[in-house]
């Protein structure tokens, strides 16, 4: 088994499973994929979901098996990005900064009235952008007061911003469903991106 963060080679000991499910967004069809369920983007909030009304597996994917996904969706709606997520990340910037795009069509979907041009990268805190820090780790934004996702350095499952190659992101000014779900589809497209690469540890 591939090095894991503490909390999880703890359950892998114990017995217990992950917790996680896998987790994409794929943009021609305007869904989530949780697992194997397929969760239209207007009916997603990560603020609300739990795996109990979808009936999704609360337990989620073996331990064992957490290494083979980019990204994974906890049972109390997180974004845990894995090793095979950070790597892409590093070989595919170009990718990585045109992710505002996909955020931003989602963002229209639920601001339909908008006429903000959205097609155009913001150099400001208060519209979409995506790329890598100087460290190498994602940052996504989108429209408000920097509305944005990047690893949390006190996560809960986590030790610090990255944990044997696993970050757990949060939301930061995410006031609104438009745009909580905006983030997590841009890194929901990152993870499936990523996992479309062939990919060796």
């Amino acid at each position: 088994m591939s090095q894991l963060p503490q909390y999880y080679e703890y359950l892998a000991r114990n017995g217990e499973r992950s917790d996680t499910h896998p987790f994409k967004y794929i943009e021609e069809e305007a869904n989530f994929n949780i697992g194997s369920l397929a969760i239209p983007v207007l009916e997603f909030d990560p603020y609300t979901f739990t795996p109990f009304d979808f009936g999704i597996d609360y337990e989620g994917i073996p331990v064992e098996e957490m290494p083979d996904h980019p990204a994974l969706l906890t049972s109390m709606s997180r974004i845990i990005g894995g090793p095979k997520l950070h790597d892409w990340v590093k070989t595919n910037q170009v990718a990585v900064s045109e992710t505002y795009l996909v955020m931003a069509s989602v963002y229209k979907k639920f601001v339909p009235k908008l006429t903000k041009k959205l097609s155009k990268r913001s150099t400001s805190l208060w519209g979409f952008n995506s790329g890598l820090t100087r460290a190498g780790d994602i940052h996504l934004q989108v429209m408000g007061d920097c509305a944005c996702s990047g690893p949390d350095p006190d996560g809960d499952v986590i030790d610090g911003l990255n944990e044997a190659g696993y970050s757990a992101y949060y939301l930061h000014n995410t006031d609104t469903q438009a745009q909580r779900t905006s983030l997590y589809a841009g890194l929901g497209h990152l993870a499936r991106l990523a996992s479309d690469s062939p990919y060796s540890p």
